[in-house]
C-alpha cells in the first residue's frame, strides 16, 4: 500500500448500508470490500436486513479484517439507514460509497484530499469532496454523469447530521466553516441492466411513503414491501456481466469461487442468468 494513499485516509472511515448484496453488477460485496477495506483504518458496514447470504459474508470478512464493524439498523428509508451508519463513525471524516461502487483510483483520491485539506488547513477549516460518476451498465458503453443526488461522499463526521428522502437521500446543510472541492478521481457505479424498471418495482413504492408519515406507519409499509431479494426483477438487476468486470480487473469465476468456499451460495436465479450468458453466441 502506497504511505501517502494511507497517510490520506488515515482519519477517513469508509461507510456503507448494504442490503441483499451478496451478488451485483460489480461482482458483489466481496471485491468491493477487499480491494477498498486495507485503505481505510476502519469501516462501518450497515446490514439493514440482508436474506441473501450478505451478513454472513460481513461476518467471515470481519475475521480478515478486524477494523470493519458490522451494524444492523431495520430498514425504514435510505435517507434513515445513511444516517445510523454516519452515527457509527468514530474518525473525523467519513466516506460514504455503496456496494456497487468502486474508487477508480486510490492514489488518485489520497491526491485529491492532500489538495483540498492543504487548503483547509490554510484556512483552519475542514473539507469535503463531491464526486463524478462513471456510470458502467452491464451492456452498452459507460458514460461520465454528475447527476447523482449524494454527490457529497467524503466529509466531516460530526457537520453531516441527517440525511434525508425515503430513496434519494441527500444530507443536510454543511457548515460554512467547510470548503468543498470537486474530486478528479470518479467513482465506477456498476448499473443493474434493468435499472428504471428496478426503480419502479421497488423504490416507487418507497417514494410513495409521504415525508409526514410516522415511523410506525413507514416502518409497517416498507416491511410489507419485503427485501429486494423477495421481487420479480432481483436476478436481472443484480446479475453481473463477466466480461464487463473483467474489463476493470473483477475476476467473478474467482469471486463465485470464493464465496461457494464460505459456504455461501448465491441466488439461483442469478447463477441460471450467469450460465446462460456462458452458454449464449
Amino acid at each position: 500500500m502506497d504511505t501517502v494513499t494511507h497517510q490520506a485516509l488515515s482519519d477517513t472511515t469508509l461507510t456503507m448500508i448494504v442490503r441483499d448484496e451478496l451478488m451485483n453488477p460489480a461482482g458483489g460485496l466481496l471485491p468491493m470490500l477487499e480491494y477498498h477495506l486495507p485503505y481505510f483504518p476502519e469501516a462501518v458496514v450497515v446490514d439493514t436486513g440482508s436474506v441473501d447470504g450478505t451478513r454472513q459474508l460481513l461476518e467471515h470478512l470481519q475475521q480478515e479484517y478486524p477494523h470493519l464493524r458490522v451494524e444492523d439498523h431495520q430498514f425504514v428509508g435510505f435517507g434513515r439507514a445513511r444516517t445510523y451508519a454516519n452515527s457509527k463513525v468514530r474518525t473525523r471524516y467519513s466516506m460514504i460509497l455503496d456496494a456497487d461502487e468502486m474508487i477508480s483510483s486510490m492514489d488518485s483520491l489520497a491526491h485529491d484530499i492532500n489538495t483540498v485539506a492543504a487548503e483547509a488547513e490554510q484556512k483552519s477549516v475542514r473539507y469535503s469532496l463531491h464526486f463524478d460518476f462513471l456510470w458502467i451498465p452491464t451492456q452498452g458503453a459507460p458514460s461520465l454523469r454528475n447527476e447523482n443526488v449524494l454527490r457529497l461522499r467524503l466529509f466531516p463526521q460530526s457537520q453531516v447530521r441527517f440525511f434525508y428522502g425515503e430513496v434519494y437521500e441527500y444530507p443536510n446543510t454543511l457548515s460554512p466553516f467547510t470548503i468543498t472541492s470537486t474530486a478528479k478521481t470518479v467513482l465506477r457505479h456498476f448499473v443493474p441492466e434493468r435499472d428504471l424498471k428496478k426503480r419502479l418495482q421497488f423504490y416507487r413504492p418507497l417514494m410513495d411513503i409521504g415525508i409526514n408519515t410516522s415511523y410506525e406507519k413507514r416502518f409497517h409499509q416498507i416491511r410489507k414491501l419485503g427485501p429486494p431479494s423477495s421481487k420479480e426483477g432481483f436476478a436481472s438487476w443484480k446479475t453481473p456481466n463477466p466480461a464487463v468486470l473483467r474489463t476493470y480487473g473483477i475476476n467473478l469465476d474467482e469471486i463465485l469461487g470464493k464465496i461457494h468456499q464460505l459456504g455461501l451460495h448465491v441466488d439461483p436465479r442469478i447463477r441460471e442468468r450467469l450460465e446462460n450468458t456462458k452458454t449464449s453466441p
